[in-house]
């Protein structure tokens, strides 16, 4: 089975790795940030960067012709258990009551002290898709 390997434009490009790789029907997103394309860090506070980094998985998934309903898991990391609220508001905002499954897991910190919040995401896509 092929296994596709991309970073579409509007993200920012990570070194080594790609924001999307999809294996049959299947697409694993890497741990998506609130990072512009740029590499600049959307605000700093929850709220502002689950916005930013959903805006991100959007992105990652049009790029293989999917969108949040294609999603059926997403692992969740916090810098601070205070941070859920605002992101379990967001996400019942863009899924209703009928999310992926998720674990949310908080650690000590991500990758940039600035961010807050690091979300993965696997997707299914019909049989039917290219």
């Amino acid at each position: 089975m092929e296994i596709q390997r991309n970073t579409p434009d509007g993200l920012y490009k990570l070194k080594g790795a790609h924001q999307v790789v999809r294996v049959g029907n299947t697409v694993y997103l890497s741990g998506l940030v609130a990072c512009r394309a740029d590499g600049s860090v959307a605000g700093s506070d929850a709220a502002t960067q689950v916005r930013q980094t959903y805006e991100n998985m959007k992105v990652a998934l049009a790029s293989v012709g999917a969108d949040l309903s294609s999603v059926v898991k997403t692992i969740t990391y916090l810098t601070h258990a205070s941070q859920y609220k605002d992101v379990q508001s967001h996400q019942v905002e863009l899924f209703g009551q009928n999310g992926p499954a998720n674990s949310t897991v908080i650690v000590s910190g991500l990758a940039w002290p600035e961010l807050l919040i690091e979300i993965e995401a696997i997707a299914y896509l019909p049989e039917d898709a290219k």
